[in-house]
């Protein structure tokens, strides 16, 4: 999660790192953390992620993720993804979150489209 990223675009996927938080004695603490994928609904001019849209959720996260990665949307098929992410969710309302990196990453070789080297 902390590689080099290319700036991002509006339509871009970006993967979130999340964290659930609870308050015990007046403390928060972390119950878990997930990682989650969504799309780029505002990036300034240098690129950072301004505000996103996980994939289940109706509305617009309108904050600087701290831990964040996208890839550009003309190497996978968002379309794909959004239909696929909307049937699982329909199933299981945490379908949009991954324990690891290793699940998400093959969970998104899927849907990466072929580039064709010269």
């Amino acid at each position: 999660m902390n590689r080099k990223n290319k700036p991002a675009r509006r339509g871009d996927l970006v993967v979130v790192q999340m964290a659930e938080l609870a308050t015990q004695d007046g403390e928060i603490e972390i119950k878990r953390c997930f990682l989650t994928l969504g799309r780029v609904t505002l990036a300034n001019e240098k690129g950072t992620v301004m505000a996103y849209r996980r994939f289940g959720r109706h509305f617009v996260d309108r904050e600087v993720p701290e831990q964040c990665a996208g890839v550009n949307a003309q190497r996978i098929d968002m379309q794909a993804i959004e239909r696929d992410m909307t049937a699982r969710i329909a199933k299981n309302p945490t379908a949009n979150e991954f324990a690891d990196l290793e699940t998400l990453e093959a969970y998104l070789c899927t849907f990466m489209k072929e580039t064709r080297v010269p």
